[in-house]
């Protein structure tokens, strides 16, 4: 089997698409024929799971077969992994993702709006990182600080220094 490939779609301000994103990712390369396992750590929301639970609901009630990724949860209840410690946390995204790794050609992850000890562990260990942003200054602002007068970067932000030191 190819390596796996490990996909990030991450961005420290919510609202920005994320899980958008990680979506069409998922549908585009489950079409194309790939194996893909999906992770969610926004565990308070849980948008990407969410997405794939209802679809698989959605196609059960329907009779309806299309290809669907394999599913980790970090935990069977996020709420209260989002409330344990770092430690428990990254030991839950460890496990989590070395089975994920083991039976996909690609790992998504969604991430959530801010930044985490388990944000920040699969930013380093992404192949790929995918930033949705809108055209707006308050979304591109999350990747640099810009002069809105002379349209310089003044210095980046602490979502890409946080992605830089990830590296």
């Amino acid at each position: 089997m190819a390596e796996t490939r490990v996909i990030v779609v991450g961005n420290e301000k919510g609202g920005a698409g994320k899980s958008t994103i990680a979506m069409h990712l998922m549908t585009s390369l489950l079409y194309g024929g790939a194996r893909v396992a999906i992770m969610d750590l926004d565990l308070r929301q849980c948008t990407s799971m969410r997405f794939c639970e209802n679809r698989v609901a959605w196609l059960a009630g329907n009779d309806i077969k299309l290809p669907m990724p394999q599913t980790f949860r970090l935990s069977d209840n996020d709420i209260a992994l989002a409330a344990a410690s770092e430690a428990e946390q990254v030991a839950a995204f460890e496990k989590a993702f070395l089975a994920a790794r083991e039976v996909a050609d690609f790992v998504l992850i969604d991430t959530p709006g801010g930044d985490t000890q388990i944000t920040r562990m699969a930013h380093g260990l992404a192949d790929l990182i995918v930033t949705p942003m809108n055209d707006s200054f308050v979304d591109f602002d999350m990747l640099g600080h810009v002069d809105p007068v002379t349209m310089e970067l003044q210095k980046p932000s602490l979502y890409s220094q946080t992605v830089w030191e990830a590296r």
